[in-house]
């Protein structure tokens, strides 16, 4: 041991002697040889004494030395005094830190020290959050509030939650990488607008904007482009990609590293940014050749699914605020009727549409977004529902559009992602009509 401690290439001889000594204990112990073990266990002790001395320790051998000894409950005592020492002096090094913490967690049976050591837990990720600035603070701040919360300390994670509000969305150091402008050809544009004036009347031109084709495209051609899209640029999809709401700001979910995730939902996003360009550009042909009235737009789409008459006023306003270049007022009408007409559908095709009162919290009808996950159960195809999900509900991946507007998080989205709400209407439209075919629920047929 004093030969690798003492050679001229002391990191690789600490190393080396600390992995040995962590060899040596789980040989005695294995050979069930009690005096080496205790021999083995003296060193060390001794060891980590001596490394806790330096004025560079090494953390990350001290760790494993403790380690060693900590998984095997030899010496607790001692070991619990090496442990807080090291607590006290890692200081910067916030992952070895907690993992200092989280052995003296195991090693205290009583529920007060548990909760002080819990305490101090959170503490030192905020103590690192304070010392960062831009991004890595905030998301410093969010891994310390999941901790404060999951530990059971509400006045931390109040402390913490005022500390990530204070924050402004100038201060997260946010930088603009690459900017894509997306737009259709003037041929595309062509074509959208001959797709209208082909239509005998307002009700086929309505028809002809839904389509046939998901508008983010098709599950399984989505799987191969991505595949295809990894195999081009397999580091741009395998870094960690997360999203962040800068309302608050808060990160909306951990970051995913799934490359294939990733760049799927990167193709299906794009996929719908166009199809919502050539809708907006057929609704807008829509609009110049019809001139749609309130009574126009009544007698192509009025159905029971819509609801009272209020509620069908409410959709025909939003098409006609639409054509009136109005996209706020069109966005607010239509997001809500979008939810209530695919709740009705699916209520005619027996999938549960409602929930019960269970202790405090009360019964009610399934949000948006339980009723774009039961899409299939209703029968429509996997595809359709994840078009609704990137359109209205995945704050991760999507435009997250019902959460956005209908919360206050966002400024009126632009025409095209207003055209693709509209779009889910005529296609929920298209659905009661019997225009578009759905599958038996539970089967494979359309109905």
């Amino acid at each position: 041991m004093p030969t690798l401690l003492h050679g001229e290439d002391l990191t690789r001889g600490r190393l080396r002697a600390v992995e040995s000594l962590a060899r040596a204990v789980a040989l005695a112990v294995e050979m069930n040889q009690r005096d080496l073990r205790d021999r083995a266990v003296e060193q060390i002790i001794s060891l980590t004494g001596d490394l806790l001395d330096l004025s560079a320790a090494p953390f990350g051998l001290i760790y494993r030395l403790l380690e060693v000894l900590h998984v095997r409950r030899l010496e607790p005592d001692v070991v619990r005094n090496l442990i807080e020492r090291a607590c006290t002096e890692c200081g910067d090094n916030l992952q070895l830190h907690l993992a200092f913490l989280h052995m003296l967690r195991v090693m205290t049976p009583e529920p007060i020290a548990q909760k002080d050591i819990n305490r101090r837990t959170v503490m030192a990720m905020i103590d690192h959050a304070k010392q960062n600035t831009g991004m890595l603070r905030l998301l410093d701040l969010n891994d310390a509030a999941t901790a404060a919360r999951d530990l059971g300390m509400p006045d931390l994670l109040r402390d913490v939650t005022l500390m990530i509000q204070s924050m402004g969305t100038a201060e997260l150091g946010l930088v603009t990488t690459r900017v894509v402008t997306l737009q259709l050809s003037q041929d595309e544009v062509d074509l959208a607008h001959a797709e209208i004036d082909g239509a005998a009347d307002l009700a086929e031109a309505l028809r002809r904007v839904v389509g046939t084709w998901p508008p983010a495209g098709n599950l399984d051609f989505a799987r191969r482009a991505a595949t295809e899209m990894i195999r081009t640029a397999p580091l741009r999809f395998g870094i960690a990609q997360g999203a962040v709401n800068p309302v608050g700001p808060v990160p909306v979910a951990a970051a995913s590293s799934d490359a294939l995730a990733n760049a799927q939902a990167e193709f299906q996003l794009c996929c719908l940014q166009r199809r919502g360009l050539a809708v907006a550009a057929m609704l807008d042909r829509i609009g110049e050749r019809f001139c749609p009235s309130e009574q126009d737009l009544e007698a192509a789409i009025a159905h029971d699914v819509v609801g009272s008459a209020s509620k069908t006023r409410m959709l025909l306003h939003a098409f006609l605020y639409y054509w009136a270049g109005n996209d706020d007022a069109a966005v607010h009408l239509a997001l809500p009727r979008v939810e209530d007409l695919l709740r009705e559908i699916e209520r005619g095709r027996d999938v549960p549409v409602v929930g019960f009162a269970k202790g405090a919290a009360p019964g009610g009808v399934t949000q948006l977004g339980t009723l774009i996950a039961q899409m299939p159960a209703a029968g429509f195809d996997g595809s359709w529902s994840r078009s609704f999900a990137l359109l209205l509900t995945d704050g991760e991946h999507g435009l997250n559009l019902r959460n956005d507007v209908g919360h206050g998080l966002c400024d009126c989205p632009p025409r095209h992602h207003v055209a693709l709400v509209l779009h889910a209407a005529l296609f929920l439209l298209a659905v009661a009509h019997g225009v578009v075919a759905l599958q038996a629920p539970g089967g494979d047929k359309p109905n």
